[in-house]
């Protein structure tokens, strides 16, 4: 069995080798017959941090890197999905700056093959079914303990209790934090077929496509530590006062993403010719269409299967989508 992680770096010399050194210490390499691999695009950075994946390449000939100009954290992952080895497992996605617990890869590899044996279909362009990871396309991501720079753990605001991942959270929220996330061999072949001509985060396009036609698992328990500084991409505020103004200036910033979203979601399955589950169809169809059609909002303000995981939060975009502006 072959597991491949796929890193995007840029200007991340203060933190890489911390962040290294986790990956190569994980557990999963104690188990017989499992091979690990780890593939890093840079993303044009300017310091050391290409001479610091040079040394690591040179002493690991488990590590691969390539220096690429900068073109954005999205493209980044898009293309290491491109540039993965086709004949992996699982992907697993990874950040410069964060610690992985030991257990972390393991532990997820052992819930997507929990969930394999129990449902089965086969991958996109393939006949046979020879492997749990070849089974239904499959995202395990897990909640992220938040840390300082110095990894001490934070007392910061973050979801709560147990979450309910589905197709209908995906139209409106992510909940997926990118670099918890690994995906089986079905998953990563829907997500070879193409890139989205438009998605908020790369995250997010894989929560809504493993969420329509496959499954998400979801993990309570933390594995890596999420490291909160000053040049995180995406970080979390620390109390429910800044978590509102933050997330507010959020919701202003992205009015009328999630239609975006949506519209994007139709058109490539309507490109590379996916039958969207019907009950799910209509949800993305009114999701796409909510600004021009009272109707459209109408049926998402009614329909329970589209929700965002706080009350607050669900309050707030039922009155974005009245308004049409979701």
């Amino acid at each position: 069995m072959l597991i491949q992680i796929l890193m995007s770096t840029y200007n991340g010399e203060e933190y890489l080798t911390e962040q290294l050194d986790s990956l190569l210490s994980q557990t999963i390499m104690e188990k017989e017959g499992w091979e690990m691999k780890i593939l890093i695009r840079d993303d044009g950075s300017k310091d050391r941090t290409c001479d610091i994946l040079q040394d690591y390449a040179k002493k690991d000939s488990r590590i691969r890197y390539v220096a690429c100009a900068n073109e954005g954290v999205i493209h980044s992952f898009f293309e290491l999905i491109d540039l993965s080895e086709k004949d992996a497992d699982y992907l697993a996605f990874c950040d410069q700056d964060d610690v992985w617990m030991p257990e972390k890869l393991e532990r997820a590899v052992t819930k997507l093959t929990e969930r394999a044996k129990a449902v089965s279909s086969p991958a996109v362009g393939s006949s046979t079914v020879d492997s749990p990871a070849a089974d239904k396309p499959l995202l395990y991501c897990c909640r992220p303990l938040l840390t300082d720079s110095s990894l001490n753990p934070m007392d910061t605001v973050w979801l709560g209790g147990k979450l309910r991942p589905s197709f209908g959270n995906a139209l409106v929220e992510n909940i997926c934090v990118g670099c918890t996330c690994v995906i089986n061999r079905a998953l990563a072949d829907f997500l070879r077929l193409g890139r989205p001509s438009y998605t908020t985060m790369h995250d997010r396009w894989f929560y809504l496509v493993a969420s329509c036609f496959g499954e998400v698992y979801y993990d309570t328990k933390a594995q890596i530590y999420y490291r909160q500084h000053g040049g995180n991409a995406v970080g979390m505020k620390k109390n429910h006062i800044q978590e509102f103004v933050q997330r507010m200036q959020s919701y202003r910033k992205k009015r009328g993403s999630n239609m975006r979203q949506a519209q994007a979601f139709l058109d490539f399955c309507k490109e590379y010719d996916l039958a969207i589950p019907k009950s799910q169809k209509k949800l993305v169809k009114d999701m796409a269409n909510m600004k021009k059609y009272p109707k459209a909002r109408w049926r998402l303000l009614k329909n329970k299967a589209v929700y965002r995981q706080r009350r607050g939060d669900d309050l707030v975009f039922k009155l974005l989508i009245l308004l049409g502006e979701g």
